[in-house]
């Protein structure tokens, strides 16, 4: 999808009840608020392998792509 700071690529998908991945392509030259699509609060998050702080209950904030997130969750219910 072509944005105004780059070209964006990304999927997204439920592991499990708890867990949701996201896929960010490189390109985007910005900084992403990722708002997950689920009603449960974010609990931890990982970007590429590592623990991630910038996050809170409801959001998520991505400085680098390409980024493979991993959320934990309260539930995705």
């Amino acid at each position: 999808m072509p944005t105004r700071y780059g070209a964006l690529t990304f999927s997204a998908r439920e592991l499990n009840a708890n867990t949701f991945r996201c896929e960010i392509g490189p390109g985007v030259a910005a900084s992403i608020e990722l708002r997950l699509p689920l009603s449960g609060r974010v609990l931890a998050v990982s970007v590429n392998g590592c623990d991630h702080t910038d996050f809170d209950v409801y959001s998520i904030v991505i400085k680098i792509t390409p980024a493979e997130i991993i959320c934990h969750t309260t539930g995705l219910s």
